[in-house]
């Protein structure tokens, strides 16, 4: 719960780290101050990042992505971290731009299936949040995976959905990383 409870608050509250410092991330776990993230390894399309915590305990890391709109700006972001639960092994915190309508929820599909809609549960200075939990057979599809696709709504233009890629590129390598890092780094 605990492991939970850290990479929840680094997901919420660490959401801009990508944005606002992505190139002052320190490379290493060596090169960090406790309580600071450092980037553990880049797979593709995804970053591992960790939070660097006092000698002797693992650091809680995360796999995380900067997803860009059609004119290629940072518009969201996904953050993925393990859970330690059988029927949900990870979540994930999706934050999307203030102005988003929030009662219409985020959409999310792999590879063009169906997909699930997700509440948001707050917004704050970075952006709307919605957090998720991924079954091992969801995990299972995004590893196979091409790209999942995100889909929200402005709140001035409700009927124009805004539809952002994740790409899967990377995922499998990324996430088979979180899980070593999770046995201790």
């Amino acid at each position: 719960m605990t492991r939970f409870l850290l990479a929840s608050l680094i997901a919420v509250f660490g959401a801009g780290i990508a944005v606002a410092q992505e190139s002052d991330i320190p490379q290493s776990r060596a090169a960090a101050e406790p309580g600071q993230p450092y980037q553990l390894g880049r797979f593709n399309d995804w970053d591992v990042r960790c939070l660097r915590v006092e000698d002797g305990t693992t650091d809680p890391c995360e796999m995380h992505q900067l997803l860009r709109g059609p004119e290629g700006n940072a518009t969201a972001e996904i953050n993925l971290f393990l859970l330690e639960r059988d029927d949900v092994p990870a979540g994930a915190t999706i934050v999307t731009p203030l102005e988003t309508l929030l009662t219409q929820g985020l959409r999310l599909n792999v590879d063009g299936a169906e997909g699930k809609t997700y509440p948001f549960q707050l917004c704050n200075r970075q952006g709307c949040v919605a957090q998720i939990g991924f079954t091992p057979e969801e995990i299972e599809t995004m590893k196979g995976g091409t790209e999942a696709e995100v889909t929200v709504r402005p709140a001035a233009a409700p009927e124009t959905p805004v539809r952002l890629t994740i790409s899967l590129a990377g995922f499998t390598a990324a996430h088979e990383a979180l899980t070593v890092a999770a046995l201790g780094n």
